[in-house]
């Protein structure tokens, strides 16, 4: 890689703080990777004293500036903090946009601290699709025993249904697809769509999405070479392991992919944002605020993303 990774701090009042400074005392990771840190040195300072760790050295680090006044609170929603986990993330865009780093691996931010400190997004996928000035993208959970993809993401179950369309769900799979393509180098993968509807609608008895939209993009693209199949009830091709035979697998809506992801995953799953022209991963957990400053932070999950980026790079 020309350049390195970079890690936003995420919620000072999280668990991000915690985890980097883990890496940072347990790896060589920050040497090894060329790994800098956005981050008030406030922040990784209070916690590496209240931790009893080594502070990341200011080689490591891209000071952002500390708001006068602000106090570190440990598992507290706090507008301040969410204004630096957004100023953070600004700036990481800046420097990619610049070719300062080849990756960007976000710790975990607070949605309410967030817009409470001036930035109106309700996460980090938004917030970067309006950066990088893109409309679409997409949401890949990535593990080593199952890579998937919700069509929809943070959005009420009940506009699942309105939302999916034609265009949408061949938009979806087309970036898990070139995604494992790329990771892989596998020239078909795989892929399996999930039903939207239990039993996937009983032949129309419970729900007609199927037959009236899923099932006709899934051969519309088996025409088109796709090597892809379903669709399937989520509760059977989850419960029998189905997903083993499949490199690939797209669901309709968050749980139905996050709930058996991060049972198969086991805390080390990686968020991958696929569509907007940057290498962006993040853990695959929130900023676990009932744990925070407590020493019970692991580290996993933010190093398998570290491995992703680096990988993706390598490959872009």
């Amino acid at each position: 890689m020309k350049s390195g990774i970079i890690f936003t701090i995420g919620d000072a009042n999280g668990i991000g703080p915690e985890i980097i400074l883990k890496i940072y005392n347990q790896t060589n990771y920050f040497s090894k990777y060329n790994l800098k840190l956005i981050t008030p040195v406030k922040v990784t300072d209070f916690y590496a004293d209240l931790l009893k760790l080594k502070p990341v050295p200011p080689e490591y680090l891209i000071e952002l500036p500390c708001p006068t006044g602000f106090k570190i609170q440990p598992g507290k929603i706090n507008k301040t903090a969410g204004k630096i986990s957004g100023d953070a993330i600004t700036k990481s865009v800046e420097m990619y946009k610049n070719n300062l780093c080849s990756g960007i691996v976000t710790l975990p931010i607070s949605k309410k601290s967030l817009i409470l400190g001036g930035y109106n997004f309700h996460g980090h996928t938004e917030f970067l699709e309006y950066l990088m000035h893109k409309k679409n993208n997409a949401m890949i959970m990535y593990h080593r025993d199952l890579i998937c993809l919700p069509v929809t993401t943070h959005i009420p179950l009940k506009k699942v249904s309105k939302i999916i369309n034609t265009k949408l769900l061949i938009t979806k799979i087309n970036y898990l697809n070139e995604f494992i393509k790329s990771l892989k180098k596998i020239r078909k993968p795989r892929l399996a769509v999930l039903s939207l509807n239990p039993h996937a609608g009983e032949e129309g008895e419970i729900g007609c999405e199927e037959n009236v939209l899923i099932n006709p993009v899934i051969n519309n693209l088996k025409k088109k070479s796709y090597n892809i199949k379903g669709a399937f009830p989520s509760d059977g091709f989850f419960g029998n392991k189905l997903y083993k035979k499949f490199d690939g697998v797209i669901g309709m809506y968050h749980d139905q992919i996050m709930i058996p992801f991060k049972l198969i995953s086991g805390g080390k799953g990686v968020n991958y944002t696929a569509g907007i022209d940057l290498i962006r991963t993040s853990p695959a957990h929130g900023t676990a605020f009932d744990i925070a400053g407590m020493n019970m932070a692991k580290t996993d999950s933010t190093i398998e993303a570290l491995k992703l980026a680096v990988k993706m790079a390598k490959h872009n």
